[in-house]
This record gives C-alpha cells, structure tokens and sequence, in this order.
C-alpha cells in the first residue's frame, strides 16, 4: 500500500527519543519533534495533510489520553475523517487508555484495529499487495 505516514515524536530532549526498532520501520519517514501534545501544533501538519488532499487518517501512538486524544480531535473538530487503531495506541496506565477510547467514540471518532483497518483499505483478497499484507498479520 502506498499511503502516506507522518510520524511526530513528543519533546525527545526531555522523554526520550522514539525507539530505534520503531525508527528502522518507519526507513526514510521524517519525523518531526512537537512540543504540542496535538500534532496539529505543528504548523506545517493539517497544510501537509491538505496538500496532499487527504481527509481521512488512521491515528496510531502513546499516550492514548494526551498525544493521541488532542490530535484525533483537534483533527475530527477541523472536518477530518478520523479513526484511532486501539492495538496501535496506548498509555501507560490502562484505566487512561480505557478513558481516551471511551471519551473518542463518544465524541465520534471512530475505533479500528490495524488488521481492520489494512483489510478495509485492500477491499479484495487478491494481488501483490495482498499478499504482503497476508504475511504481516499471520
């Protein structure tokens, strides 16, 4: 599948930077330092996002209760699409996570989990992709 990914990292000089195996998936993705919890505190963020025309995104990441929750709905507020992927998200406490999930599909953001989603996203069982797909969830 080729879709575009952005990935963001939340303030690495005083949490840490993003873990190497997670860095050596992403290969050439840059990911861009916030200090905002909302990755719509980037500026350049929803202008990336409208240039290249999408309007829906699948939202994975930690924390489910602070990173994840304002981007997902400062995004839902601005008209985006938004879908939160509850086994790519979590939070250090499990009651936060819960929370976050709860308070998002009340708010209307819809939940998926990432095989749900990656089989939304192919709509047959047939072809290459397929079968890239096949091999990552099995």
């Amino acid at each position: 599948m080729d879709l575009p990914v952005f990935a963001t990292e939340q303030y690495p000089e005083g949490l840490g930077a993003t873990d190497l195996k997670i860095h050596k998936a992403l290969g050439d993705i840059e990911i861009s330092t916030k200090l905002s919890y909302s990755c719509c505190g980037i500026n350049s963020f929803k202008a990336q996002l409208r240039a290249q025309k999408i309007d829906q995104l699948v939202i994975c990441g930690i924390e489910s209760h602070v990173c994840v929750w304002q981007t997902a709905m400062d995004l839902s507020d601005d008209g985006f699409q938004v879908e939160v992927a509850v086994d790519a998200t979590a939070s250090r406490k499990n009651t936060d996570h819960e929370n976050a999930l709860k308070r998002m599909t009340q708010a209307g953001i819809m939940t998926t989990t990432v095989e749900m989603a990656l089989f939304e996203l192919l709509e047959v069982a047939e072809g290459d992709v397929f079968k890239k797909v096949l091999k990552l969830i099995k």
